[in-house]
């Protein structure tokens, strides 16, 4: 923030020992994440994780046409369709602790099958390896990002999480493929049924971390402006009257101040910092500047979506700013929340769909309410490139105006 704000939209700098170009202009994010893809097809990649056998198979290191093949495989698996298929007063509650595990519920079950029950066991080994796995140790990451040629060296020496869902995924594929019969429609079995050359299946699954900071910061604006909660769970009283209390896909993607708050939170709190790409031509040139190849360019994500340029006020939490009327107003490449271009997300369909599915369920049964262990604003961890809340304490308050409805009435 405080860099764009000093030296404009476009500047450079070093993240450890590379040296970098900063994009923050809408129009020169458009050319680096969509026009001239070609040009930026890749992400950074430490050292030799590129040739691990697990970080090497993960969709966001794959390179070239291995990328092109296992992305074009597996974006049919996040269609509105699939999802359907997978879709089935109190003390202060921790949130930071309870919407990570009840995450990691619909992970390990729309993934893998499993019925883990995270949040009454919290200490089981899925979620003591899902944690070490997205709590980065910030240390550790100046570390690599100084001496990356280390990276191969530290991996002999710390336990990888990721080998453990490697080894659970690689289990649940072989006794699938041995049974024929398997009829559960989880994301598992629909990227099994796709048709992948090369028997490239095994060597292609990969976990990746969902987001709890969105539903998190959703609680937690709601609870501090009780005007927006109230005009959010009328939609929702209304939508669960309709379909008589059954949380369905198409009711919940039929509601859009839903989709105006989960944006104006994605913007406020977007899950990613930053996005990088790394130039693959020589002597490229961006806005009269030279770029060499190797050389990466990173987009701050977080400055761009709290640049009072593109929304004024950017520390107000206000839904409004997703109205069509105002979106129709702004250049898009000023809303990065899950990326852009051929290498955005591609489990964002699923990942804002988790999303309002948690918040509808909640709402239509408690009010998030603030207490005194509330603090604000949230105190985040820094360096680890994911926006991660240290804290988050609300008062679930159950509701007693709920409708009523009778469900033998068509």
């Amino acid at each position: 923030m405080e860099a764009m704000k000093k030296f404009g939209n476009i500047h450079g700098g070093f993240v450890g020992r590379l040296p970098t170009l900063f994009v923050s202009d809408p129009e020169l994010v458009k050319q680096v994440l969509v026009k001239d893809f070609a040009v930026f097809p890749n992400r950074r990649v430490f050292g030799e994780s590129k040739k691990d056998d697990i970080f090497g198979d993960m969709l966001s290191i794959m390179k070239g046409d291995k990328w092109k093949l296992v992305r074009n495989t597996l974006t049919p698996t996040y269609t509105s369709e699939k999802l359907k298929q997978v879709i089935e007063n109190g003390d202060p509650i921790e949130f930071t602790k309870k919407f990570p595990t009840l995450t990691l519920d619909i992970i390990a079950s729309v993934a893998f099958g499993m019925k883990i029950n995270c949040i009454e066991n919290p200490n089981t080994e899925f979620v003591v390896n899902a944690q070490k796995a997205f709590r980065s140790n910030v240390k550790l990451i100046y570390i690599m990002l100084l001496f990356p040629f280390l990276f191969k060296w530290f991996s002999n020496f710390i336990s990888n999480p990721f080998q453990y869902f490697s080894n659970i995924a690689n289990q649940t594929i072989d006794m699938r493929l041995k049974n024929k019969d398997f009829t559960r429609k989880d994301f598992l079995q629909i990227m099994l049924e796709a048709v992948i050359p090369n028997d490239e299946t095994k060597e292609n699954q990969s976990i990746g971390p969902k987001k709890t900071t969105t539903i998190s910061s959703i609680a937690y604006e709601l609870a501090q402006n009780q005007e927006i909660q109230d005009k959010l769970i009328k939609e929702v009283d209304e939508v669960m009257t309709h379909t008589k209390g059954k949380l369905s896909y198409e009711g919940v993607a039929s509601m859009k101040y839903l989709d105006k708050v989960t944006s104006e939170t994605l913007r406020k709190y977007p899950p990613a910092l930053r996005l990088d790409r790394i130039c693959s031509e020589d002597d490229y040139k961006m806005n009269g500047i030279n770029i060499r190849k190797g050389i990466q360019v990173i987009i701050p994500v977080y400055a761009i979506h709290h640049n009072p340029e593109f929304y004024p006020n950017p520390n107000v939490f206000d839904p409004e700013r997703f109205s069509p009327e105002n979106k129709a107003k702004r250049n898009p490449f000023t809303y990065l929340f899950f990326g852009a271009g051929p290498r955005n997300c591609i489990a964002k369909r699923f990942a804002l769909m988790e999303a309002k599915l948690v918040v509808v369920h909640m709402l239509y049964n408690y009010r998030f309410q603030t207490c005194k262990e509330t603090e604000y604003p949230i105190k985040m961890y820094k360096g680890t490139g994911l926006l991660q809340p240290m804290s988050l304490k609300l008062v679930l308050q159950k509701r007693v105006d709920q409708p009523h409805f009778d469900e033998t009435v068509e």
